[in-house]
């Protein structure tokens, strides 16, 4: 579904579903988090303050954000 670099996908060495969003657009049996803002800094503003149990998913002020680098290149190359 998405091709990325080597080098992005293994930056993202955290990952507890084994990059299963390169492959089915999904993170686990969720849909990505759906983001808001891209900060051009490898950073994603989440749209939503749900509570997905993800070692990238920052609560930051009264949101959360999202600092997977695979995440933030599939929302800057696909729009997803």
């Amino acid at each position: 579904m998405y091709r990325l670099p080597d080098d992005i996908v293994a930056a993202a060495d955290r990952c507890p579903h084994r990059h299963g969003c390169l492959e089915h657009g999904r993170c686990g049996d969720s849909p990505l988090c759906a983001v808001s803002y891209a900060d051009g800094r490898n950073v994603l503003l989440l749209a939503d303050e749900g509570d997905a149990d993800c070692p990238y998913r920052l609560r930051y002020g009264c949101g959360q954000m999202c600092t997977c680098p695979v995440h933030y290149q599939i929302h800057l190359r696909y729009g997803a």
